[in-house]
């Protein structure tokens, strides 16, 4: 299953590359934290967010690429053991990306 979302997610791994790409080009907050993420080190999720985040990300998720966008500046990561998360640059700077999916057998 795909999922596609607007602003990125938090990896659960503990690689904070994202976030730390984030406050590099877009700033951090008054407290230090990330302007372009969802997660514990960005954007406090609400109730609903932090329930969707759970579901997602939990072992029986049957999800296994979250695509995203809001920063403008492409970055792959995973969120957590199975999930990829691809974050695309910018279709204003002429950035695109070609994904073809191919389904297990």
């Amino acid at each position: 299953m795909v999922v596609c979302l607007h602003v990125p997610l938090e990896p659960i791994t503990g690689d904070n590359s994202l976030v730390e790409c984030c406050k590099d080009v877009m700033g951090a907050s008054a407290d230090g934290k990330s302007r372009g993420t969802i997660g514990p080190n960005g954007c406090t999720p609400n109730n609903i967010t932090s329930e969707f985040m759970k579901l997602l990300m939990d072992d029986d998720s049957p999800v296994a690429l979250v695509l995203a966008g809001h920063i403008h500046f492409y970055h792959k990561d995973k969120l957590n053991d199975k999930i990829v998360q691809i974050i695309s640059g910018g279709a204003y700077q002429g950035n695109a990306l070609q994904i073809s999916l191919v389904e297990k057998e």
